[in-house]
């Protein structure tokens, strides 16, 4: 066992430690990278909702707010042909790809979009955890209620997905593990040599690279959660920015998010306890990977409130 690990000291397991490394920097960056923008259709594939087999189309009267948005954003010429609707399963907004690479970028928009008011909500068709859900339930009427988003609440989700497809921030998201994986290789590869790690116990040398890895994990982690939180919080600065029907959109928005987290909090049990807190936003342990939206929905209700003083 002690021979196989001292053949890394060699020149030639040297280089088969650097190529391997590099491999996996690639592999890293490719998993990111990949699918944002060469493989984007497959992606969409993947995630949209369908119906015989085929991939459900926004109804016009969504699109159509979707492009009121881009006019409000003065998002002209080319830059509005490269984004793609399509419709996604669930009830969150989701967006990939980047309008800054000519592969665009697709959002997908909930189907419970479409509904307008409690009558069009499809109420055989829409499942929680795979069961029926009890409309009839406080929790139920309260799934209902928070799943209809007025044009306002809607255009403001629109203009916050928008500006983080225009964003270049997305691109840093590309290259931080590439910039971990080089990182944990570089120090490991400096102390082995300074330090002789090559000469001590494997136990030693274990706990040394898992400290490293584990090291080099958590500045992946703070860069990409500090990076995305960033972007989020930017988005609803521009989002506030185009007036007030976004801003009164806004609190809606959020407000609504909230309210529907709560619901399927109780709806689903034990398990929704695992995935929201009593306040509607995601359970989280160590990592913030999103803003929460109770603190999104405050810097809405801030804007608003300052919109009423100044008026």
């Amino acid at each position: 066992m002690a021979s196989r690990i001292s053949w890394f000291a060699t020149e030639n397991g040297r280089k088969f430690s650097f190529y391997g490394v590099s491999f996996l920097g690639l592999a890293a960056f490719s998993a990111k990278f990949l699918p944002n923008t060469y493989l984007l259709e497959q992606y969409q594939n993947m995630v949209q909702m369908y119906s015989l087999g085929e991939g459900l189309r926004v109804p016009s009267k969504v699109t159509d707010r979707f492009e009121q948005v881009l006019v409000d954003m003065q998002i002209k010429g080319d830059h509005k042909e490269l984004f793609k609707l399509f419709t996604i399963n669930g009830f969150d907004l989701f967006c990939a790809g980047t309008v800054q690479a000519r592969t665009g970028s697709i959002i997908g928009i909930p189907k419970s979009y479409s509904y307008d008011t409690n009558e069009d909500v499809e109420k055989d068709v829409i499942q929680v955890n795979l069961k029926r859900v009890p409309w009839e339930t406080p929790a139920g009427a309260t799934l209902q209620e928070s799943i209809i988003m007025s044009p306002q609440a809607q255009k403001y989700g629109f203009a916050c997905q928008i500006f983080m497809s225009r964003s270049w921030l997305v691109y840093l998201g590309y290259f931080y593990p590439i910039v971990a994986v080089a990182f944990a290789y570089s120090v490991s590869y400096h102390c082995n040599r300074r330090l002789q790690l090559f000469s001590r116990k494997v136990g030693v040398r274990g706990t040394f690279y898992a400290v490293i890895s584990l090291f080099s994990f958590g500045l992946w982690a703070l860069a990409t959660d500090l990076t995305t939180t960033t972007c989020e919080s930017k988005a609803d600065k521009n989002a506030c920015d185009l007036g007030p029907d976004y801003i009164k959109g806004g609190v809606e928005f959020y407000s609504k998010i909230l309210n529907r987290n709560i619901a399927l909090r109780e709806l689903l049990g034990n398990q929704g306890k695992k995935i929201f807190t009593a306040l509607g936003n995601e359970q989280t342990l160590i990592r913030q990977k999103h803003l929460p939206i109770t603190v999104r929905k405050s810097y809405t209700e801030k804007r608003l409130k300052e919109l009423s003083t100044s008026g």
